[in-house]
């Protein structure tokens, strides 16, 4: 079975101003190499390390899933030392 996702206004106006490719936040969120739950925002968070703008970065999609459908939220690159201080504090639960 094939799932819904789709994409939120708020994900395209990201995509738009940041210059993110319109299929980078699908591949992330389908090849993510881990999956979080922020205990703070309350959202799922899908993490890929990936060439983007001339080097290697951590790239995140944050994501809920309602009803079946995936609604991915917002993308943006993050840095190991955030993603380190986000599991170790406990804001990050791995998820899978």
């Amino acid at each position: 079975m094939t799932e819904e996702i789709k994409y939120t206004d708020h994900l395209k106006l990201r995509i738009s101003l940041r210059g993110f490719p319109e299929e980078l936040p699908l591949r992330v969120y389908k090849e993510a190499e881990r999956r979080f739950y922020d205990e703070k925002s309350g959202h799922f968070i899908a993490l890929k390390k990936m060439f983007y703008a001339g080097r290697e970065r951590f790239i995140i999609v944050v994501y809920d899933v309602r009803n079946g459908v995936v609604e991915l939220i917002t993308v943006h690159p993050i840095s190991k030392r955030q993603v380190e201080y986000r599991v170790k504090s406990g804001r990050w639960k791995l998820v899978e």
